[in-house]
């Protein structure tokens, strides 16, 4: 029998490869493409995360995970016949420091960017958007199209669509965890405040500009949820207060118009927020210098006005996605007592960082938080059972949640907070 031989070559010295870190979300963009504009996959092939296909050819969806130094003039901006704030929105988002910006589009026949709450585009976008668990999620073009020169769609319209935007996709972000981030276009007290309920008991924070004059009318026309965004992904601590905070603008629009008119002697421009309305809404002040916009308030639509800031529903949405997580390694395992101490252990893990940075808490600050740990047995419905008792701090919320763990099957969890 004829032997064969491998020859075999040993360099040494050379270090085997090294897996690429991973990458981890920590905002994420989502839109519809104009037509005839780039496909995100093809303008940014180094940055691809993934693409999909509809049920029709020309359905498609793009997703990327841009990082500072990249250049966004291939995204969706607003000399297209179908103007988008995608491609400012990333801007802002790049100037306020996000380590990461997932942008997330969908394109198909008959499609604008405002039409995000669109059936065909929420069945495109669904699935890769609730993958991005735990972020703070920006719809920039949900409040109807962008304002070029002096047109502007009808503001029943603009405020029709972003309300439907919120209602269509409150469920998503309330099963991914994630804190929905729009604008609030500027509009007359009633209509905005019947808006806002229309949007209230949703994961959503509303947001709008306050300013003046030429610094208004050189960035009034962005999206100031954009700054709001920005400031919750970077934020040092899901509970540290973004009140008082602020991001550097990229440079606007030339307001040398609007120094004409006054000269002319028209009523300089103004924009603030009515009283209302102030309690339901995160307010964004432009600096009069016009390089830069700070937080004024942080409210987000979850409870009644006034009492969820954004960092506060931002804090429980990152615990409720960690408990999951922990959870998660258990559905392939039996229910037993063994299981059930171990998935106890896990549990306290998973929350041990966020009680070390004072996020968290039992009944009082030097107590941990309480998880008890069961299970049930038979053969119809066996499952692990925990239920977690805490207090977010510092505003003391006491948070409660419910896991059910069946072999085989999802968890189940029910929160209230």
């Amino acid at each position: 029998m004829k032997r064969t031989t491998r020859a075999w070559t040993v360099r040494v010295g050379v270090d085997a490869t090294t897996p690429d870190p991973v990458v981890f979300p920590t905002v994420v963009v989502v839109g519809v493409a104009p037509a005839r504009s780039p496909r995100l996959v093809d303008a940014y092939p180094a940055y691809r995360v993934g693409s999909l296909s509809g049920r029709e050819r020309e359905e498609t969806v793009d997703h990327v995970r841009l990082s500072p130094g990249v250049d966004p003039s291939a995204l969706p901006g607003l000399e297209s016949l179908y103007p988008s704030l995608v491609r400012d929105t990333v801007r802002i988002l790049l100037a306020a420091g996000c380590p990461t910006i997932d942008v997330v589009l969908a394109r198909a026949p008959n499609l604008t960017p405002w039409d995000v709450s669109a059936p065909e585009a929420v069945a495109l976008l669904r699935p890769v958007v609730e993958a991005l668990t735990a972020v703070p999620v920006l719809f920039p073009d949900a409040a109807g199209p962008a304002r070029v020169g002096m047109v502007e769609a009808p503001l029943d319209e603009r405020l029709g669509n972003l309300v439907e935007t919120v209602r269509l996709w409150a469920p998503t972000l309330r099963r991914a965890y994630q804190v929905g981030v729009v604008e609030l276009p500027q509009a007359p007290d009633e209509l905005s405040a019947d808006a806002l309920e229309a949007m209230s008991r949703t994961d959503v924070v509303a947001c709008v500009w306050e300013g003046e004059g030429t610094t208004l009318r050189s960035h009034g026309w962005r999206n100031p949820a954009a700054v709001v965004g920005g400031l919750i992904a970077t934020t040092s601590s899901p509970a540290a207060s973004l009140i008082g905070r602020t991001v550097k603008l990229p440079p606007g629009r030339d307001p040398g118009v609007g120094g004409r008119a006054l000269e002319l002697g028209m009523e300089p421009l103004r924009r603030t927020v009515p009283t209302s309305i102030e309690h339901g809404v995160a307010k964004v002040r432009l600096a009069r210098t016009g390089d830069s916009a700070e937080l004024l308030t942080e409210h987000a639509l979850r409870g009644l006005p006034g009492t969820w800031p954004a960092p506060l529903m931002h804090a429980v949405k990152l615990i409720h996605d960690r408990l999951i997580f922990a959870s998660n390694l258990f559905v392939f395992r039996e229910a037993n007592g063994a299981q059930a101490f171990l998935l106890q252990s896990a549990l306290r893990m998973a929350l041990r960082e966020f009680e070390d940075a004072g996020i968290l808490s039992g009944p009082t600050d030097d107590e941990p938080a309480q998880i008890q740990v069961g299970f049930q047995g038979g053969p119809n419905m066996p499952s692990l059972i925990a239920n977690v008792s805490a207090y977010v701090r510092p505003w003391v919320h006491k948070l409660e949640l419910q896991l059910a763990v069946r072999p085989g099957d999802s968890v189940r969890s029910e929160m209230s907070a």
